[in-house]
């Protein structure tokens, strides 16, 4: 079983595209979103609260990073890009949701 937190066996991994590990980046809302959702949020929630990169593969994705802290700074990355891309997606769909229906954005409050 492939691990995706942890690079592949290969010398120079970070020379090798696509590398193993790093979040999907399609345009579409995919099988593999769905099952990270909660990773995605806990992502946006760490971030938002100030939590670096550093701090974030630590801390969310459960890296050590004096192993190879360069792998894992890019593939966090690759998460955190990944989480905004769909949460700025779904904040829009439920903006749309909300003017198409009776619940106004007093619904929420």
């Amino acid at each position: 079983m492939i691990n995706p937190y942890s690079p592949s066996s290969k010398v120079d991994d970070s020379s090798v595209l696509p590398l193993r590990g790093l979040c999907r980046s399609t345009a579409t809302f995919t099988e593999f979103d769905v099952r990270n959702m909660t990773l995605y949020t806990w992502l946006l929630v760490a971030e938002e609260d100030g939590a670096g990169l550093d701090e974030l593969a630590e801390s969310i994705l459960k890296f050590d990073l004096t192993n190879n802290r360069v792998w894992a700074i890019r593939v966090t990355r690759s998460y955190l890009q990944r989480a905004r891309a769909l949460g700025a997606r779904l904040s829009l769909s439920v903006a749309r949701l909300m003017r198409r229906t009776q619940f106004g954005p007093d619904f929420l409050a």
